[in-house]
């Protein structure tokens, strides 16, 4: 029954007898989980490599029969998307070279150390606010709000890529979802556009809705950190191409498999990003934007 069971739960990129030398783990059915792995077992099945999926959906049996199975096949290296499957990946075989993606702040889920490399989730402020200026280039000032826990490090990396494209950016934090929605107010009056640092500690979906809404009224633009974010309200964001991160995550898998131990990559930002901008919360914030400018908005969300 158990062997029938595993039958179920995991699919190979191939039918093969021996163990998989690379897997692949995803969280839960997510685009942003799935996406990069069809570039990512396509590079694999150029170089003849077996390739072992293994899917979690999200659920706690199959993250137990993943381990069973990761710790019976002991893969060379695991390309994990999402904190679930890194999580699962670390803790069942933690000597196993673990390349991770689609995961906001790895760090804070304890997904570092000697064999943990990737692809970081966002794209690099850098890149980030440099699109935001070529749509919106009347905006000089950006608030920055996030919940206590987000990494410090990137919030001075927004703000020095900030003075790298001639903007202003101030960031306030806030402890809890109340102390969040209190600080909206305040921070819309002082600047010209609102970047929103996602943190499950204090974002609740009724506080994003509350952002959302306050700033549609006073015709400010919400910046997020993701598509999804986008779709459910946000005005605008800039994401990692997926074909890219599983690209990446590939030629990190390579190296690994000829011997690079996964401490000596480091952890990379997206190599290319696509631009997402959400046309019904422009038309309700009162928003304009040259229509030409729309070429070069990768993904329109209606």
């Amino acid at each position: 029954m158990r062997t029938l069971l595993l039958a179920l739960l995991f699919s190979a990129s191939t039918a093969v007898a021996k163990p998989a030398r690379v897997a692949v783990v995803t969280s839960d059915d997510f685009s942003v989980y799935t996406d990069p792995v069809k570039p990512f077992l396509q590079a694999m099945e150029k170089e003849g490599i077996r390739v072992r999926v293994i899917h979690l959906r999200g659920r706690a049996a199959e993250a137990e029969a993943a381990s069973t199975l990761l710790r019976r096949e002991d893969p060379k290296v695991v390309f994990a998307l999402g904190a679930k499957a890194a999580f699962t990946v670390k803790g069942s075989v933690p000597s196993t070279p673990l390349i991770h993606a689609s995961i906001a702040d790895p760090g804070r889920y304890g997904i570092v150390g000697d064999q943990v490399t990737g692809v970081r989730l966002e794209a690099a402020p850098s890149m980030y606010l440099s699109q935001l200026v070529g749509l919106f280039p009347d905006i000089e000032r950006v608030g920055v709000l996030h919940g206590e826990g987000a990494a410090s490090g990137r919030i001075q990396a927004i703000k020095s890529a900030g003075g790298d494209v001639g903007i202003t950016v101030a960031a306030t934090s806030a402890s809890n979802p109340r102390a969040l929605r209190k600080a909206v107010p305040g921070v819309l009056d002082e600047v010209d556009a609102l970047w929103l640092v996602p943190d499950r500690e204090v974002l609740t979906p009724e506080v994003f809705r509350t952002v959302v809404d306050e700033a549609r009224r006073r015709s400010v633009p919400l910046l997020v950190d993701t598509d999804n974010m986008v779709r459910a309200g946000g005005l605008f964001a800039v994401v990692a191409d997926p074909t890219a991160v599983g690209e990446q995550a590939a030629s990190m898998a390579f190296e690994i498999l000829e011997g690079k131990a996964a401490s000596l990559i480091e952890v990379q930002d997206p190599s290319a990003t696509l631009v997402v901008l959400n046309l019904e919360s422009l038309d309700k914030s009162g928003l304009a934007i040259d229509p030409l400018l729309l070429d070069f908005v990768d993904i329109k969300v209606d």
